[in-house]
């Protein structure tokens, strides 16, 4: 028996059937209108050919026009509706046998069981309890759900494809158009050449014949003056001897050897210059490189940097600037992106980026081209105290009286915490790896009340001061490699030493002999070098001095910090200048603690104890800004210590009393 009425059958073969060989279809494919056909009946079908050599397939339907594909017919898409439909029909053009008895033909579906039943067979299923309650459905109820499905399958596939036409037919008539602004374009760009160029031979045809004119004036002149009167009584040998006389031959060469010529550029270059064909889905896959270099101006407000956008292969975008946009996202805050200003380089694909952000730290670098957002990439800002607003970049906590403050080459940050007596490491984002010293500390070393802390050149050893009036060398992983000092007034004995720094230039170890009075110097092996300075208020003299930094010129600057006062040697202790006195306001000095210089723009920073506030000097000593004031909120100190930057222009400070560490 069948499964649908034949109407149904009918019905569903019409929608199968090939109008060419009006045969069911076999491997039949697509054109571009959505007739279908079998491919051996469109491998008959002769293709046309337009004057470009580009072949076509008329539609035996419509007469529409579809491009061949290189590999001829079979290139076409397939028509998978129209196999799933054939396969429909072949299901229910058969009949189905009884899934019990597996001998007599099928009447019933049982939906539950999913079988098809004999007469027979359904009365036995029905009389079990267990199958009393099952649907049973006749085969032509059966026939009718499969051939609604059918339908609206076939109705699903026909929208895609006609969407897909649809979209095949819009980015066809973009190519156009692109493809005539390009024709108009070249257009314009060539008369523009053209004029430019016949602009320029024009100018050069004309000098040349000024000159050759010059010289036939003269040369015309020599000729007159010799026919004049005064030879008419001559014979004619004697004139053209007198003629000829005072005429230098060479002197009336041609001075306008050169011959004119055009040379011929590269005309990939000029593609590359006059334009770009861009498809935005490519350029999603794009991504700005990282950015490696920053240039600093700090008193202008302003950086810039060099910008690259990579292409999957890894080379370089280029792109008019007219179509690039960048802007810096300040990471973290709640504030609107920074508009930049771009410009081209001598370099293809490298352009310029200028902007005036209005706070440091990190950036997110964001890019556009043709408002297609690319893959971006971050920056670091570097700390700026002519900032209108300066605020920290973020604030690191779960610290007990931090006092000095080193940052590795690496970016781990190392500071004392003076009274829980040990050295903590932190990562970059301000995790601790590994404590020294005090309790639970790892390493062989211990620590009175440890003050400064130091990183050596190589990077691979610390130096610690601490109230033992001592200096300890250190390995990165805790182990006691030297140790010097002890109380005392002579050659490396201290009394409360307090501050230090390490020359980047040769290594020796400049240290604030507190109660002293007086810097000692170090070799690199921490033996004694020289010492400078003696109690007093005089140029050179100290009051407790109580730290030191050292500048790229390798000046030295102490925070005498009972003068109130910043004092500036060369490196063998001669007093160069001196700046600051007590008091509170803009450009004075209550307790100098700490001391710092940023390499990059040469800038002094001093932490001040008693007015719980960081300033900021020129090299010179000339005031530049002053931030913070006593407290416990965000941009506040209570009584900061040491400070110190990293590679990337960070600034970190010892915020003692409440126990964090601040970066700016």
């Amino acid at each position: 028996m069948s499964i649908s009425s034949s109407l149904d059958l009918l019905k569903l073969k019409e929608q199968i059937t090939c109008p060419l060989c009006h045969s069911i279809y076999t491997d039949p494919k697509t054109l571009s209108c959505l007739h279908s056909f079998c491919q051996s009946c469109l491998e008959g079908v002769p293709p046309d050919k337009e004057e470009n050599e580009t072949s076509y397939l008329s539609c035996p339907t419509c007469h529409d026009k579809t491009e061949l594909p290189r590999g001829g017919v079979e290139g076409f898409h397939k028509a998978f509706h129209l196999n799933n439909l054939k396969e429909m029909h072949s299901l229910m053009a058969k009949t189905v046998t009884c899934n019990n008895c597996n001998e007599v033909t099928a009447v019933v579906y049982c939906k539950e069981c999913s079988k098809f039943f004999c007469e027979e067979c359904m009365h036995v299923h029905k009389k079990w309890s267990f199958f009393s309650s099952h649907q049973i459905s006749s085969l032509d109820e059966v026939s009718a759900s499969a051939s609604v499905v059918v339908q609206e399958q076939a109705s699903h596939i026909e929208r895609i494809l006609t969407d897909l036409t649809q979209r095949e037919k819009e980015i066809k008539k973009q190519g156009e158009a692109v493809q005539e602004d390009i024709h108009l374009f070249v257009q314009e760009v060539m008369n523009t050449v053209e004029k430019e160029l016949t602009k320029e031979v024009d100018a050069i045809v004309e000098s040349k014949l000024q000159v050759i004119a010059k010289q036939k004036r003269i040369f015309k002149s020599k000729v007159e003056e010799s026919l004049s009167l005064q030879h008419v009584f001559m014979s004619e040998d004697e004139r053209m001897s007198e003629m000829t006389r005072g005429i230098n031959v060479e002197e009336f060469d041609p001075l306008e050897k050169a011959d004119l010529e055009f040379i011929k550029g590269d005309p990939s270059i000029v593609v590359h210059q006059v334009g770009e064909i861009v498809s935005y889905t490519a350029l999603q896959q794009c991504r700005v490189k990282e950015i490696n270099q920053v240039n600093h101006f700090p008193e202008k407000k302003m950086i810039s940097f060099p910008l690259s956008m990579e292409v999957p292969d890894s080379s370089l975008l280029t792109v008019p600037i007219s179509s690039l946009s960048c802007s810096l996202v300040p990471v973290g805050k709640d504030v609107a992106p920074i508009e930049t200003t771009v410009s081209t380089t001598s370099y293809p694909g490298v352009y310029q980026i200028q902007c005036s952000p209005f706070t440091s730290g990190h950036h997110y670098v964001e890019v556009k081209v043709h408002d297609v957002q690319l893959e971006g990439t971050s920056l670091v800002v570097p700390f700026n105290p002519y900032f209108d607003i300066i605020i920290p970049a973020r604030i690191i906590t779960g610290i007990k009286y931090p006092w000095g403050v080193a940052v590795s080459e690496k970016g781990q940050v190392i500071l004392t915490e003076c009274w829980n007596h040990r050295v903590t490491i932190l990562d970059g984002r301000g995790k601790k790896m590994k404590t020294f010293g005090g309790e639970g500390g790892s390493g062989d070393v211990t620590f009175c009340s440890p003050r400064d802390v130091a990183i050596t050149r190589d990077n691979s050893s610390i130096l610690v001061i601490d109230d033992d009036h001592r200096i300890q060398k250190i390995s990165m992983d805790g182990k006691l490699l030297a140790s010097v000092g002890g109380l005392g007034k002579g050659p490396l004995k201290f009394n409360c030493p307090v501050g230090m720094v390490i020359s980047p230039t040769d290594g020796r170890v400049y240290i604030a002999d507190h109660n002293n009075h007086r810097i000692q110097v170090l070799t690199p092996d921490l033996a004694f070098s020289h010492s400078f300075g003696s109690k007093g208020s005089r140029d050179g003299e100290f009051e407790n001095p109580h730290d030191i930094a050292i500048d790229r010129t390798n000046s030295v600057y102490v925070a005498d910090y009972g003068n109130h006062r910043i004092q500036k040697f060369s490196p063998e202790g001669e007093f160069l200048i001196g700046f600051g006195s007590k008091g509170c306001s803009p450009g004075e000095l209550f307790d100098p603690v700490g001391i710092t210089v940023d390499t990059n723009s040469g800038l002094v920073y001093v932490t001040e104890y008693g007015n719980h506030r960081v300033s900021a000097f020129t090299p010179e000593g000339q005031f530049v800004t002053s931030f913070g004031d006593e407290g416990v909120n965000e941009g506040q100190f209570r009584n900061p210590r040491g400070l110190s930057f990293d590679s990337e222009g960070f600034l970190y400070i010892c915020d003692l009393m409440n126990n964090r560490l601040i970066v700016y």
